[in-house]
């Protein structure tokens, strides 16, 4: 019984994704529903957006950075790291918004199938967890003191080389909001 145990850890343990490539005429759209988020009403906004690839150069319709992240494109925050693999976990500092520095742990938890609209995909778990620090101040007060947290859950499919679900919730102080995506459609003019 322990044998069997191991046999099937082993191959779980060897799955992995590796870093996408991505072809001209590949598309991909999300529901994106915030709440209370900094800019946000405390009802729900609802909004679609298309991510699509044109000569070597990625457009988002609307206009939203975070959504070139769910490609794994904007690599700053390093919200994914290739290859992945549960069990892999990283950190990553980054500039935050004015005086803020971030500080984020991000780990691989597990592999589950997961449903949106576009279909049910095997999925890397991607669980991280963020830190907003203050920088600067008057004679440095306010250095150190921590300006918000943020908790997110997503998951990465190496079918649709994208994050097909995510889910982001903040605050601090009893304020906070939520970001949720979810992959709607992908595609292909090839």
């Amino acid at each position: 019984m322990a044998s069997l145990f191991l046999a099937a850890f082993s191959v779980v343990a060897q799955e992995q994704a590796e870093a996408p490539t991505y072809k001209d005429g590949e598309t991909w759209q999300f529901k994106v529903v915030e709440k209370g988020m900094a800019v946000q009403t405390a009802a729900a906004v609802v909004r679609n957006f298309t991510v699509s690839l044109s000569a070597g150069r990625v457009t988002v319709s609307p206009r939203f950075l975070e959504v070139r992240r769910m490609l794994g494109i904007e690599d700053e925050r390093q919200y994914l790291q290739f290859p992945l693999f549960v069990g892999k976990s990283w950190w990553v500092i980054y500039p935050g918004d004015g005086p803020v520095q971030m500080r984020g742990t991000t780990s691989v938890t597990r592999l589950e199938d997961v449903t949106t609209a576009a279909g049910t995909f095997r999925a890397f778990v991607i669980e991280r967890r963020d830190k907003g620090f203050r920088r600067g101040g008057d004679a440095g007060r306010g250095d150190g003191r921590l300006a918000g947290r943020w908790s997110y859950t997503y998951y990465y499919s190496p079918q649709t080389r994208s994050i097909v679900k995510y889910y982001l919730a903040t605050g601090i102080g009893g304020r906070g909001g939520s970001r949720e995506f979810e992959l709607i459609n992908s595609g292909s003019d090839r």
